[in-house]
């Protein structure tokens, strides 16, 4: 069922997706440095990714401020659409993806240990 253009799932239905969060590193410091050229790059940042979500069969659930939360049906998907932004760049992915993905993907992954997320 779809309601607002949102997908909504019936009692009692479940649904795998994979979730790519994505987050324009120092953009917080750099709005505080220079307001002009922060919402400079504020305004070329969707451009630039979104045109990655389609190629990898991703679904735009919400932007907030820099953010993008994607919804990708294979998790593998979600990984090669945050390849494809991030090039030359980094990501990270959670460990359960990594365990998965370390010997099928077309692309060097290493282990950073683990990691807490801030505000999560």
């Amino acid at each position: 069922m779809k309601v607002d253009g949102v997908s909504h799932l019936s009692e009692g239905e479940r649904r795998l997706a994979a979730i790519v969060f994505t987050d324009m590193g120092g953009y917080t410091s750099l709005s505080e440095r220079s307001k002009s050229l922060a919402m400079e790059l504020l305004e070329g940042h969707p451009k630039l990714i979104r045109c990655s979500f389609p190629k990898h069969r991703g679904r735009e659930i919400r932007t907030i401020g820099d953010a993008f939360l994607v919804e990708f049906a294979r998790a593998l998907e979600a990984v090669r659409c945050a390849f494809d932004i991030q090039q030359p760049g980094g990501m990270c992915i959670s460990q359960q993806v990594f365990d998965h993905f370390r010997n099928k993907i077309e692309f060097p992954l290493s282990s950073l240990g683990k990691k807490e997320l801030k505000n999560v």
